[in-house]
């Protein structure tokens, strides 16, 4: 018998490159990942490292799936926009 894999609604994507990892990248990993935990947002949202995104210009590279948004030189301000942004309620559509 096996398992239905639990998918999370949103993922973070934070590059830890070596430009971007260096620039901020990692420590916005570690910063989201508190993040969830504070918020008890687990099932919803999921934080990942990526090792390089090729924009190392643009250090450093958050990124959230499943819209395909990237943000380059991402600050913490950013950052915790992106994540109060991502745990915020979908906007209901009107039924007439």
């Amino acid at each position: 018998m096996s398992k239905k894999m639990k998918l999370p609604k949103q993922t973070l994507l934070v590059c830890t490159g070596k430009k971007c990892g260096s620039k901020g990248g990692y420590t916005h990993y570690k910063n989201l990942r508190g993040m969830i935990r504070k918020e008890e947002v687990k099932d919803d949202i999921q934080v990942m490292r990526l090792q390089c995104t090729g924009n190392c210009k643009m250090a450093p590279v958050v990124g959230t799936m499943p819209k395909n948004k990237w943000y380059g030189q991402a600050d913490d301000t950013k950052v915790e926009k992106l994540f109060k942004k991502a745990i915020k309620p979908p906007k209901k559509k009107k039924t007439d």
